[in-house]
């Protein structure tokens, strides 16, 4: 199971992707087949939402990955810490355990990673330059061009994203003008 067309999605990535309401969709559409590692499948998501009290953080433990597994759009893969130990040491020095597991993943079955974090990358980029790095942003904008949305289709789960997941791209990221034009 190696090869360019995997994309492990780490667990910010895949909250600002479910955020959508789009994300069965977004994933088909891309040209991966799109993992995320089991740990990160049992940590619940958190979205705001609005109720007659005002704006709240709900954890929702049950349920926005259950469509994407049973559609195939997602697949749940298991760390192989002991085969792969010397490469978790590397990653597991400068990130949590879960976050090690899954860029030890990708990087051994030379696979795309998906992952927002400034800090994070910047770490990623010096530890361990070969691997492949993508952002929600990209994966937005690749979804919209295979299905040839406007931006009109694509302005609310956009706008979606950006409040149920606080999504704010990063200053760095080469398709902030497409979100900016976009999300006005």
């Amino acid at each position: 199971m190696s090869g360019s067309n995997l994309l492990y999605i780490d667990r910010g990535v895949l909250t600002n992707l479910c955020a959508t309401e789009c994300a069965i969709e977004i994933l088909q559409a891309l040209p991966y087949r799109c993992a995320t590692l089991d740990a990160v499948a049992a940590m619940p998501l958190f979205f705001w939402s609005t109720s007659q009290e005002g704006e709240e953080l709900s954890a929702c433990t049950e349920g926005p990955l259950i469509p994407l597994l049973n559609s195939g759009a997602l697949e749940v893969q298991t760390a192989q810490r002991e085969q792969n130990r010397q490469i978790f040491i590397v990653f597991a020095c400068r990130f949590r355990d879960v976050q090690a597991d899954l860029f030890t993943l990708a990087s051994v079955r030379g696979a795309t990673l998906a992952v927002d974090d400034r800090c994070t990358r910047r770490i990623l980029h010096d530890i361990a330059p070969d691997l492949a790095l993508t952002g929600t942003l990209a994966l937005l904008q690749n979804w919209q061009i295979k299905l040839q949305l406007s931006d009109a289709a694509v302005e609310s789960p956009l706008q979606s994203m950006a409040y149920k997941a606080q999504f704010v791209p990063r200053e760095d990221d080469p398709l902030l003008t497409w979100w900016e034009t976009i999300i006005k």
